[in-house]
């Protein structure tokens, strides 16, 4: 008689009762939860143990065979498929048949692809049945699990591949599309769970404190003082409520991110949820709130997870170990950490198939509070894919809130139609006065000459450019860096390595958070959402009006009136360096919306019905109107696409490939895409900066017309275009267009 092994020095039995024991601790500690995951599960909590007891404790059976005993005994990568015959034993069990009734073949998929995602070719092809005959020691997993007494000795290949396409038939044999997203529900949620424990398990260290809910909770409570000077209105009413489904709406700078923390706080006392993921529209404004969650609001780092397409990037700030990034960064994710960033794009990438670990994401989700932190309203797009995302996140009972300072009215109408809880700012402040420019920031290849003007007179102070096309902010950048040597000029956009925008952020964040002036950041609209930076002054091209209040949310925060003197919030205190007779203002410079390359990335419709309506002063009312009078039509928030795709991807569905395309990719390729743009971009790396062994972090997507209209060549190499242009990191690229 043989012990059975799971690992080269973990016997079977040991390292399943190890899951088991975390599996118990971790019921435990979470029990508030357990009562209100029943309910979105249409469930029971003794069946939620049991499913989940029944998967952890059968996952490894098909570790039982012989070919795997014998490999594993010889020190040898097993290269053995398991989970399918796992699978098998369990679907074979008398007592889980009758122990789980409707969740057995729930835990029968959860078990069958703990290790890897399930899609519609799983266990279909000659690999599977061209394994011929497995034999097992089935009298000692017998000995070890009674229930498994009398089950065959040999399995073929075939027989695993009968029972997947079984299950395959029993998910597209239903009908109903609920039906269909509780299975996905159920089962997400199960291999979520299983495949966590399996890894804490094999891991052999337990859970890390850290990496608990209650530690996260403990210290937000423990540092609010970091913080939370004075509780305003909105925060208030966050921390009261336990609504599932909530608007926080409040001007920049009003606390919503505090409030939407104190939401979530509340409903993780309440038992409704033991995670949050907060998404946001860029990488960049992602990043800051990811760094603002320790330094800011005191979580200790562990228990702060972010993902995005250049998440690399960052965690190289943090750590050195290469495999320590590995680790790190693979369980971010899937959103495994109690206080979870990401883009935007990654949660709706979540929803079906277009990751490895797409499904383990949503299993998370069941047990999350998620916030959607400013949302695009003039991206039409991207908007529809937000709104079938918060419709299946009502459906299946996942308490989310949406925080924005530019809802328009009729969007927040039919919110609260849908059951949405509204908490808005209370208080009126006017922050900065505003003032319409007479001709556009660059004409004819110039810069204006009154934005120089201005430049010059108020060069003591920290001032803000924002332009919406990348030449025209490396144009502006190079011209003030050359009049003005004296002031820091700092040239922010999409152009630059991964390196390189790393470091400009982290010196964005810096100055602009300093008592010091003589700054001047020249940006792309990547700043204008979400981060926590305070300018004095602001010139902008326009924009959307959404987008402009985004804009003017970077300068004054917490701002009462435009006069310094009269003021008395904490930045005018904190800046000495500006005369009392101060005032803050933002010049909005006009766009020539006659030609249609000049106003892109918006319509031509958009920008002029935004001018027409532009305030005087701005004030949080006065951005409301300014946004009700350009959106007076209710925008679709349904993707019939994207909400037949998450019904193909229940279980089997479609692969990563299929969906996303190339997963190294920047954006989508693939069926399902999150953004839509007119412009078509390469991948470039500098000429000066190639490496064929090190290249993917100086990689740079490039519009393919404006390399075009330089009349520069592409040199293919790895499946990038090596540019022979000059680079730098100041400016980035110097196109000839």
């Amino acid at each position: 008689m043989i012990e059975l092994m799971a690992k080269p020095r973990r016997t079977l039995l040991d390292h399943t009762n190890d899951a088991l024991n975390l599996l118990d601790e971790y019921w435990q500690e979470n029990r508030r939860l357990w009562p209100e995951l029943a309910r979105r599960l249409h469930s029971s909590e003794p069946e939620l143990y049991r499913a989940a007891r029944w998967a952890l404790t059968a996952h490894d059976w098909g570790k039982a065979s012989r070919k795997f005993q014998g490999k594993i005994v010889l020190n040898q990568r097993p290269g053995v498929f398991h989970a399918p015959f796992s699978a098998y034993f369990l679907a074979l069990s008398q007592k889980a048949q009758a122990e789980l009734g409707d969740w057995l073949p729930v835990v029968v998929l959860a078990v069958m692809s703990h290790h890897s995602q399930l899609h519609q070719g799983s266990l279909s092809g000659d690999k599977i049945s061209g394994m011929g005959n497995v034999d097992f020691y089935e009298q000692e997993l017998a000995r070890l699990w009674p229930e498994l007494k009398g089950i065959p000795g040999r399995i073929s290949g075939s027989e695993c591949k009968e029972l997947a396409e079984s299950l395959k038939s029993y998910v597209l044999e239903m009908n109903r599309p609920g039906e269909k997203l509780l299975l996905k529900a159920r089962y997400c949620w199960l291999h979520a769970l299983l495949r966590w424990l399996d890894n804490l398990a094999s891991r052999g260290e337990g859970f890390y404190p850290e990496e608990k809910s209650q530690t996260a909770v403990h210290s937000f409570n423990q540092n609010r003082n970091k913080w939370q000077k004075q509780t305003n209105a909105i925060q208030e009413q966050a921390a009261a409520t336990t609504a599932p489904f909530l608007v926080i709406q409040g001007g920049c700078g009003s606390g919503k991110t505090g409030a939407a923390l104190l939401w979530a706080e509340k409903l993780w006392q309440e038992g409704k949820c033991e995670r949050i993921i907060f998404t946001l529209p860029t990488q960049f404004t992602s990043n800051s709130l990811y760094w603002d969650l320790s330094e800011k609001y005191g979580f200790p780092a562990g228990a702060t997870g972010i993902y995005h397409s250049d998440i690399d990037s960052v965690l190289r700030q943090e750590l050195e170990d290469e495999e320590e990034i590995e680790e790190v960064r693979y369980f971010n994710t899937f959103y495994q950490k109690p206080i979870n960033v990401s883009t935007v794009d990654h949660l709706l990438y979540s929803l079906l198939h277009s990751y490895r670990y797409a499904d383990r994401a949503f299993g998370n989700l069941m047990t999350a509070a998620v916030v959607f932190d400013e949302i695009h309203y003039y991206d039409q797009f991207t908007l529809q894919k937000i709104g079938q995302a918060t419709s299946f996140l009502r459906t299946l009972g996942i308490p989310h809130a949406i925080m924005s300072a530019t809802i328009p009215g009729v969007m927040r109408e039919q919110l609260q139609k849908l059951g949405y809880l509204v908490l808005e700012q209370e208080q009126e402040e006017l922050p900065l006065e505003i003032v319409k420019a007479r001709e556009e920031m660059v004409s004819a290849g110039e810069v204006n000459q009154e934005l120089l003007e201005l430049v010059a007179k108020n060069r003591e102070c920290k001032q803000m450019i924002v332009v919406n096309q990348v030449e025209r902010a490396k144009k502006i950048a190079r011209t003030l860096a050359a009049q003005f040597p004296e002031l820091e000029v700092i040239c922010y956009h999409s152009e630059f390595t991964r390196a390189d925008r790393q470091e400009k952020e982290q010196l964005i964040r810096r100055r602009f958070r300093d008592n010091k002036g003589g700054v001047v950041l020249v940006s792309t609209q990547v700043c204008e959402l979400s981060l926590d930076i305070s300018a004095d002054v602001m010139y902008t091209e326009l924009a959307p009006a959404d987008a402009l209040i985004q804009r003017f949310g970077r300068m004054h925060r917490r701002g009462r009136t435009p006069w310094r003197e009269e003021c008395g919030c904490c930045y005018c205190a904190e800046r000495v360096y500006l005369p009392d007779d101060f005032r803050y203002r933002a010049y909005i410079f006009p766009v020539d919306w006659r030609e249609p390359r000049t106003t892109l990335p918006y319509t031509a419709g958009l920008l002029q019905l935004t001018w027409e309506n532009i305030p005087v002063a701005f004030s949080y009312t006065e951005g409301k109107r300014w946004v009700d009078a350009v959106y007076q039509v209710l925008p679709r928030l349904e993707n019939e696409d994207m909400y037949r795709m998450v019904l193909e991807d229940v279980v089997f569905g479609r692969t990563p490939r299929e969906r996303y395309g190339d997963e190294e990719a920047e954006t989508s390729q693939g069926a399902f895409r999150v953004r839509h743009s007119e412009v078509i971009t390469v991948p470039t790396v500098p000429a000066s900066l190639w490496d064929e062994k090190d290249y993917e972090d100086r990689v740079i997507q490039v519009s393919l017309g404006k390399i075009r209209r330089s009349k520069l060549e592409c040199q293919w190499l790895k499946g990038v275009c090596i540019l022979n242009n000059p680079y730098d990191n100041k400016f980035g690229y110097e196109f000839n267009v």
